[in-house]
């Protein structure tokens, strides 16, 4: 959640502007805390009132939310201030997408790949992740007993420990995608369509809007691949090929039929490379081809011999692809 939409968030629960679910996510959020005998107390905090004022100005300051209304309850107004200076809290943590997760909120670990390395995770529970280069895994050091929840940015393999009174949730940035107990690859690179794609199991992907889920969802089975088109704004499910979409994780490259302009995306990243085109026409050439552990100058020679593709090598791990035409 970020804070802008923490802020609108506020907003409407302090103008009862809130929609049910939105009103039960805070309302929950504030049971938990109070759970955790974290309920205000006069003895302990001082005047209510008093304390109202001051901490919705700090409140003011770092989010921008405007003055009580004046018909606002005061126990609604000390819950808002409740809230409000925990999210605050939580911000500055850097805890975005837990924060209505069990309390105390778990030490959260992120483990980046740059472009030209992958990475393999174990985690708490056994479950181990393979991700991608250019990729990014938030995750908490221990799960809880009821949740296991990670955000992903990039691309990963993901194989889960099955634990049927513990979904794992992964969270990109469209899709929300549950499992109990599977194996999966998600690709979700930023601006891109993210795709699901199951090796064993059943996973249940559904749309993202702000920090809620959107009802309509799927379940994909193996060999099947859930696209969400941010275009149509919609899922679509088609059976694919699994080696096409998982042999990056065993050091393979396998362009069947793809543009070239798709091929230079992959192989920046895989070889932390700068690609250009000479012409614009060159980037529509429609390219196939495997590699098993190649170097990109390998691919480069092959892309030449087969394609009929020239290119230059330059400093920095540039390269310029040349010609008029592409066979």
């Amino acid at each position: 959640m970020t804070e802008s939409e923490i802020k609108k968030l506020l907003d409407k629960y302090y103008k009862n502007s809130c929609s049910e679910k939105e009103e039960r996510l805070v309302e929950d959020f504030l049971q938990s805390y109070q759970n955790n005998d974290a309920e205000w107390k006069e003895w302990k905090y001082g005047n209510s009132n008093e304390i109202d004022k001051k901490i919705f100005g700090k409140v003011a300051e770092r989010l921008g939310v405007g003055k009580p209304p004046i018909n606002t309850s005061r126990v609604r107004r000390q819950r808002i201030m409740i809230i409000a200076s925990l999210l605050i809290i939580t911000i500055s943590s850097g805890i975005f997408y837990v924060l209505f997760q069990d309390l105390p909120v778990p030490n959260l670990i992120v483990k980046k790949t740059e472009r030209g390395q992958k990475s393999s995770i174990i985690l708490s529970d056994g479950s181990t992740v393979r991700l991608n280069s250019d990729s990014e895994l938030i995750y908490p050091e221990e799960f809880s007993k009821s949740r296991r929840e990670v955000k992903l940015v990039g691309e990963a393999f993901f194989d889960i420990a099955r634990n049927e009174d513990a979904p794992f949730v992964i969270h990109t940035s469209k899709v929300t995608t549950t499992v109990l107990g599977t194996s999966f690859n998600i690709k979700a690179f930023k601006n891109t369509d993210e795709q699901i794609t199951v090796a064993t199991g059943i996973v249940s992907v559904k749309k993202r809007m702000g920090t809620n889920d959107i009802d309509e969802g799927v379940l994909i089975t193996p060999s099947q691949q859930a696209i969400f088109s941010s275009e149509k704004d919609q899922f679509m499910v088609n059976e694919v090929d699994l080696d096409h979409f998982l042999s990056w994780k065993d050091g393979r490259i396998i362009f069947d039929k793809v543009s070239l302009e798709e091929a230079s995306v992959i192989l920046e990243r895989w070889f932390n490379a700068d690609i250009t085109f000479e012409k614009k026409g060159l980037k529509e050439c429609i390219i196939r081809g495997e590699y098993n552990n190649e170097n990109l100058t390998n691919i480069l020679k092959s892309l030449h011999f087969v394609h009929d593709v020239d290119y230059q090598v330059l400093k920095d791990n540039r390269v310029v692809i040349t010609g008029s035409k592409c066979n």
